[in-house]
């Protein structure tokens, strides 16, 4: 897991940006199967601003065209906890009543759809397989949540991206889980410290971007990898086992919610 570490920590400090948008592409051949990322994708549940349109009986995802140079595209914003998502409706709503006195036709227009708006939840992994699938790259908007951000600039100053946290046992040996949420981290921790003295004697939580975990996991192979778990916010699991029971029903197992070292 040292080598995954320095990969993953690599990417972060190059590339990400808090709010950069992510692209996914088509893995290549010498990746993880496809089957296996979305196994591990899965269970991590996100949260989209979906507009509504009565009308035509349909929902998207709130999408904004930005351009970079001479490229435009659009960017779907994906949140880690549903509050996080209704702030970010609540402040465009505010922007567009702000907007009234300069253009109100423009925030008459922006509020009409800002009004029809849901806080929907999702998989990570239908996202993923949604942007390696097309011909065409789907750019995703990441909003990590800004107090596990806070944590993670605790740990490391410069942190960029969605964190993610896991144990450093020392002499080599890392944690395979990946939390979303330092505090569950923690607790984890001190539940280890009594159970296994020993081996949680050296130990210290570090941090990775979601970002650069996904690159690696798209682009690379290895034992170190086919052991990754990811392990959302307590709520969030919570709320996955809810759907995957209503949908599926209760006869078939549900995935675990309950996390592992």
């Amino acid at each position: 897991m040292k080598s995954l570490a320095r990969k993953v920590t690599t990417f972060g400090l190059l590339g990400t940006t808090v709010l950069s948008p992510v692209l996914l592409s088509a893995q290549p051949v010498e990746a993880l199967p496809k089957k296996d990322v979305l196994d591990k994708l899965g269970p991590v549940l996100i949260y989209t601003v979906v507009a509504v349109d009565k009308a035509k009986n349909q929902a998207v995802p709130l999408t904004a065209e930005v351009q970079k140079g001479k490229e435009k595209f659009n960017v779907a914003w994906v949140f880690f906890s549903p509050q996080e998502a209704q702030k970010f409706v609540d402040k465009q709503k505010q922007e567009a009543t702000a907007l009234k006195t300069k253009d109100p036709k423009a925030a008459a227009a922006q509020m009409k759809i800002l009004n029809n708006t849901i806080v929907a939840p999702d998989s990570l992994a239908t996202f993923y397989e949604a942007a390696t699938s097309s011909k065409s790259a789907l750019k995703l908007q990441f909003v990590p949540i800004v107090q596990e951000v806070k944590q993670a600039k605790g740990i490391e100053s410069k942190f960029q991206g969605v964190p993610l946290f896991r144990v450093n046992f020392g002499k080599n040996r890392y944690g395979t889980s990946f939390f979303f949420s330092k505090k569950e981290l923690d607790t984890e921790l001190e539940s280890l410290k009594k159970s296994q003295p020993k081996l949680a004697r050296d130990a210290k939580i570090e941090v990775v971007p979601l970002e650069g975990l996904i690159d690696v996991l798209s682009r690379e192979n290895g034992e170190d990898l086919k052991k990754v778990r990811l392990l959302a916010p307590l709520e969030s699991r919570k709320l996955l086992r809810k759907i995957y029971e209503q949908t599926r029903g209760k006869d078939k197992p549900a995935p675990a919610a309950t996390p592992k070292k």
